[in-house]
């Protein structure tokens, strides 16, 4: 069966394309004929991105590929890879087909990867509540033994935070800031900003807030950009409404309520009105730690 460079060389060949052509604006023409020799390996990102740009199916490449061949490739961080950018690309129908195919596999990761998409459709299709117990639970336990907590473990537990207790949201976030904290990829970093939104959240709701400054100073460690600035303000609350409840200083309940007020500048009247409301509601803590 043939190796991922027989496969590119094949697809390339059959659209009369040249290397430079063909990967152009990916990698390097150098080092793409490597990867055809199976010289180089490719990432995965790489090569759904060359498969795209030359409107080659994901699916059709993958199911001819030899899994077993000298080439080592890690086929598991492609697939990955895939039904990431499914996700983004809001592409519901993608997802559908990933799933059919890894359906009638007999890959080990099978079922792993059946409750991965399922959770992620669901997030999709604002569907959680009617998602059930038992696959939750399963995608709690899932998402707490991803060791490498990666883009596609990130979405999926952002989402899940909320069927977590406070301490195992708490473990989780921190392994996925440990994990992330220096990656340049936009994505991973508005992911990291919304869970340590949340984080915060949830330690002001229960009024249990001696980690908070962990994720605050990690959030201040993701550099500020036009695309994160709903998550940068929205940490900005919590971090002024946490720092007044320690030293009950009024200037950063003021700071708190002129960020809020700065999301109706953004059209977004309603959650400026709820985060309001919240910080109202929790001023009155003064804790001491």
């Amino acid at each position: 069966m043939p190796t991922i460079g027989d496969l590119l060389k094949k697809y390339r060949i059959l659209q009369t394309k040249t290397q430079k052509e063909w990967a152009e604006d990916v990698i390097s023409t150098s080092y793409y004929s490597k990867v055809e020799k199976d010289m180089h390996h490719i990432s995965a990102e790489d090569l759904i991105r060359i498969l795209k740009k030359n409107n080659v199916s994901v699916l059709d490449f993958f199911s001819e590929l030899d899994y077993k061949s000298k080439y080592v490739y890690d086929a598991k961080q492609a697939l990955k890879q895939q039904i990431v950018e499914a996700y983004y690309d809001n592409n519901v129908d993608e997802l559908i087909k990933v799933r059919l195919k890894i359906d009638k596999s007999n890959e080990s990761y099978k079922n792993d990867y059946l409750l991965f998409i399922d959770g992620l459709i669901s997030v999709m299709n604002n569907s959680l509540d009617s998602f059930g117990k038992e696959k939750v639970d399963s995608v709690k336990e899932l998402i707490f033994s991803i060791s490498d907590m990666d883009k596609a473990g990130l979405i999926l537990y952002c989402n899940f935070m909320p069927f977590y207790d406070l301490d195992d949201n708490i473990i989780i976030s921190k392994r996925a800031i440990e994990r992330n904290i220096n990656s340049y990829d936009p994505k991973v970093q508005e992911i990291l900003l919304a869970i340590i939104a949340n984080i915060l959240n949830l330690s002001i709701e229960k009024c249990e807030e001696d980690d908070c400054f962990y994720f605050i100073e990690a959030s201040h460690k993701i550099p500020s950009k036009p695309a994160l600035l709903f998550y940068k303000t929205s940490i900005y609350v919590y971090e002024n409404l946490v720092t007044f409840h320690k030293i009950n200083d009024p200037i950063h309940l003021k700071n708190c309520k002129s960020a809020a007020q700065s999301f109706k500048f953004m059209g977004m009247d309603n959650y400026s009105e709820k985060i309001i409301k919240f910080i109202s509601e929790k001023s009155y803590l003064t804790k001491k730690f």
